[in-house]
């Protein structure tokens, strides 16, 4: 029998459809009774009631009213699991003619379907939790953190820095914007080994570069090697890196690298990266950069695939607990502050993405000029913001300094204007 007949019966015997509503199920469930349930909810909306049996069968006489003994959960998971496959059904012929083609894209398509069907189709009673009841957890917390001596999260490396953010916590969900060429995959490397450093356990997903160009920037950071040096083959650089290379261990924590070549030449989902970070424990994950990641739905349009990657990939920080700092390149708005080389990107610059401000807990903004890095949190959930720090940034050596000199600081005051 189906189960829509079901639900529809209980509903006109109850005189109450509540049981549905307040788990979220609303008319896109239904899909053979569509007409019912829209006369059902119209008659509710209109006259404040549900309407009883023998109207409704003045409406709809050929329609079978039964008499249902399942329990209202049992219901409401069957007219759910038949949601789903409603909404996964019309992918079945694509998926078959991928298939046919290439059978780990049809995979990752359907899988992807299917974890959209779940997520739109999701039921679930909404309680809410008591501030009253939840007083001894927030308790707990405070006193977790109170038992920890220095930092809180995981070192940003950059003490004035840490001191603006508190560090990069286990539910930070961190973007870091600055135009082209500025140099956001080398502060994401530098943030990354700066976690490797402390003991942690760190991923890389880096759409660009392969993996020994990556490998080879945290040598430079590690190392102050010539980055150039080494890429090229310089012999000037050999003995250093040959020593350097030699003396490197995983004592101190460790890095995992993974390009688009390990997803198959494809542009990774938040789904994929999943299994990346659950099966290797990870501590941060640096995502280099949004655009090279694809959403769930595979949308057409840019500004729909980048809104839903920020929205996945908030979604995965939470689900694993594992910090992630994602790298964003600001668009062309972004060329007007460009012109005033004191300022730095805002996160309504990001190209193609309006949502980034919504879903992340921090926002660091950076600025490259003649040498002097400049990085401004522009969202920052538990502390100040806007507040800018300059450094010294030579990225062909991996010099990062954490804060200028009052010399220093002169020496430059006319161009930046302060």
């Amino acid at each position: 029998m189906n189960i829509e007949v079901q639900v529809i019966s209980r509903i006109l015997e109850k005189k109450d459809m509540s049981f549905l509503t307040d788990v979220g199920i609303d008319n896109t469930f239904f899909n053979t009774t569509k007409s019912q349930i829209g006369f059902i909810n119209h008659h509710k909306n209109t006259y404040g009631v549900i309407p009883d049996p023998t109207t409704f069968k003045e409406e709809f006489p050929e329609f079978p009213l039964l008499k249902v003994s399942e329990p209202d959960q049992y219901l409401i998971d069957k007219l759910q699991e038949q949601a789903i496959f409603n909404d996964i059904l019309p992918h079945a012929q694509q998926f078959g003619d991928m298939l046919n083609q290439d059978s780990n894209k049809a995979v990752e398509y359907i899988v992807s379907k299917i974890d959209d069907a779940k997520s739109k189709k999701a039921v679930k009673k909404v309680i809410g939790h008591s501030y009253v009841k939840t007083a001894q957890d927030r308790y707990n917390d405070y006193d977790e953190r109170s038992k920890i001596d220095g930092l809180i999260g995981i070192s940003t490396g950059i003490e004035e820095l840490d001191n603006i953010l508190g560090g990069i916590e286990y539910d930070d969900f961190i973007a870091v914007v600055a135009r082209p060429n500025v140099g956001k995959s080398w502060f994401g490397t530098y943030l990354a080994l700066s976690a490797k450093q402390q003991g942690k356990k760190v991923g890389i997903y880096s759409g660009e570069m392969d993996v020994n160009s990556v490998g080879k920037r945290i040598d430079t950071l590690a190392s102050n090697i010539s980055n150039r040096g080494i890429q090229r083959g310089k012999e000037d650089v050999r003995s250093k890196y040959k020593q350097y290379l030699d003396n490197l261990t995983d004592e101190e924590g460790d890095i995992l690298i993974v390009t688009t070549e390990d997803f198959g030449h494809r542009e990774p989902t938040a789904q994929m990266l999943k299994q990346f970070i659950v099966s290797n424990k990870l501590d941060l994950l640096v995502i280099d950069q949004m655009s090279l990641m694809m959403d769930a739905n595979r949308s057409k349009t840019l500004s729909d695939r980048y809104n839903n990657v920020v929205r996945e990939v908030h979604a995965l920080m939470k689900e694993t607990k594992c910090p992630i700092i994602m790298l964003c390149q600001a668009g062309r708005k972004a060329m007007d502050v460009a012109k005033a080389e004191e300022k730095t990107p805002e996160l309504h610059h990001i190209e193609y993405c309006d949502r980034v401000g919504q879903f992340i807990t921090k926002g660091l903004s950076l600025n490259e000029h003649e040498g002097i890095l400049r990085v401004c949190p522009k969202k920052n959930r538990n502390g100040a913001k806007n507040e800018d720090i300059l450094m010294k940034w030579d990225k062909d050596c991996g010099y990062i300094e954490p804060m200028l000199s009052s010399e220093d600081l002169e020496e430059v005051s006319e161009d930046y204007g302060f």
